[in-house]
């Protein structure tokens, strides 16, 4: 367990009216780029707030850097939301914090950084995201691709090993995301860290996963390499990617 951030062995969510998860079992080494993705209630949200420490009703375990997520004491589960980074599609921004304040939060809240200290590295997230023209205005006044690039940054300003991203970018023109872009690229050769993209765009990551896996009402269906992904015939992951109504899932 040295080596892997994350171990999910067996896990189950079965309850009533939950989107449910059967008996999963996967491992995210350091290095990984993970996508994973499937059409709704097949697991990724469960899933997703499993490994944020907010959902502890499972059977099975959860695992990060060793340690069981559900058994974390508040002081632990406090330390694991400082420790990963997160991105949800809806962002999340303070509306009363401007642009700057906005990215410091988790600096200010899971630091003991100086105020000076701080505000260097704020600095050079405003400046790599393209956003010091803005950097003063609040959620309301900026642009799709501003409040994105601002929610990016606050995400891995504590420079996390573990990265979640869940269902974001695809509301947004590509080119006002390239310095977000250019970051993953980064973060996809660091071979300290790993990244993982929940998703129901699955070739959006292309450029920046290694490995994709595909849930189907709570069960693995495909797992493959980016290769794999592109020339598979797995009925599932074929009949996902044509929007098909024909093929082994039922969609109704």
């Amino acid at each position: 367990m040295e080596q892997s951030l994350v171990i999910i062995d067996r896990l189950s969510v079965l309850g009533e009216g939950r989107e449910k998860i059967r008996g999963l079992s996967l491992v995210i080494q350091r290095s990984d780029n993970v996508v994973i993705f499937g059409p709704e209630r097949s697991g990724l949200t469960t899933l997703s707030s499993i490994l944020l420490g907010i959902d502890t009703e499972y059977e099975g375990n959860a695992y990060y850097k060793g340690r069981i997520i559900k058994d974390f004491d508040y002081i632990e589960r406090h330390g694991h939301k400082r420790d990963i980074g997160y991105l949800h599609g809806d962002y999340g921004l303070m509306s009363n914090m401007n642009v700057e304040e906005n990215i410091s939060l988790p600096l200010e809240y899971h630091s003991e950084l100086s105020s000076a200290e701080i505000g260097e590295i704020v600095d050079g997230l405003i400046l790599d995201f393209g956003l010091n023209h803005c950097r003063t205005l609040r959620p309301i006044q900026l642009s799709g691709s501003e409040i994105f690039r601002t929610a990016y940054a606050r995400s891995i300003i504590m420079d996390p090993d573990f990265l979640i991203i869940d269902h974001a970018f695809m509301d947004h023109a590509a080119i006002g995301l390239l310095p977000v872009f250019a970051d993953l690229e980064k973060r996809r050769k660091d071979p300290h860290k790993a990244t993982l993209f929940f998703t129901y765009h699955p070739k959006f990551f292309l450029d920046f996963a290694d490995r994709f896996i595909m849930f189907y009402k709570g069960t693995v269906v495909f797992e493959g390499e980016r290769e794999t992904f592109l020339e598979s015939d797995n009925p599932y992951l074929t009949q996902f990617l044509r929007a098909s109504r024909w093929g082994p899932m039922d969609l109704d």
